[in-house]
């Protein structure tokens, strides 16, 4: 796994589901990772535990879900994922979601 210079991707974890939750229900939040799109957000909390299930199961041939968390205490932070993987081609789709408003740009804090 690769470091940045202040925060890491780590593996998925079953208690990284409250904040999954908490993200995928702040309006702000979903507006700015997915332009608003009604997939990401709002859910429940049951939809939330049952996508976390395939989560954690994802073969990582295929996409993969990761925690980004603070370098400095550990601090979970946002999520990343891949998806839409073409080995031979050597493309993905990456996406990045910062939940924590302090860690994002002003104009959605």
């Amino acid at each position: 796994m690769f470091e940045g210079k202040s925060v890491r991707p780590r593996a998925l974890r079953s208690e990284d589901v409250e904040n999954h939750l908490r993200w995928r229900n702040d309006p702000k939040v979903v507006r700015w990772a997915a332009a608003g799109d009604p997939c990401f957000g709002p859910v429940t909390a049951e939809a939330i535990d049952r996508g976390f299930d395939t989560m954690l199961r994802l073969s990582p041939r295929e996409s993969a879900v990761f925690t980004v968390e603070e370098l400095a205490g550990g601090r979970v932070i946002g999520m990343a994922d891949y998806r839409d993987l073409d080995p031979y081609a050597g493309v993905a789709t990456l996406g990045v979601t910062i939940g924590e408003r302090e860690f994002c740009s002003a104009r959605i804090a």
